[in-house]
């Protein structure tokens, strides 16, 4: 089976910016919940599952793990992104507190 594809071609890039509120002298456990900083969006929603993954990939390794529950997390994380359908890059912001 042959595929031509035909159009323009656009490279995908995420551009991400990490804002955190956080008390001074405090100890912060690595248990965290992760959850829509947007409006209108359900934390079932698979736009928003599949930003999380890259979080999780990325916290991961640094000695975090999610928390069951709300009542287990030690931080909570907000997680605020936009698609935009243009030819500008595609973006997606990361707000923690």
């Amino acid at each position: 089976v042959v595929l031509f594809t035909a159009g323009c071609s656009r490279s995908l890039r995420f551009v991400s910016d990490v804002d955190s509120i956080a008390l001074a002298n405090q100890p912060v456990g690595k248990r965290y919940l992760l959850v829509p900083g947007n409006q209108n969006i359900a934390p079932d929603e698979l736009e928003f599952l599949e930003y999380a993954k890259y979080v999780d990939t990325i916290l991961t390794p640094l000695g975090f793990s999610k928390a069951p529950t709300e009542q287990e997390a030690d931080l909570a994380i907000l997680l605020s992104y936009s698609l935009q359908h243009t030819t500008n890059p595609r973006g997606f912001r990361i707000n923690s507190g």
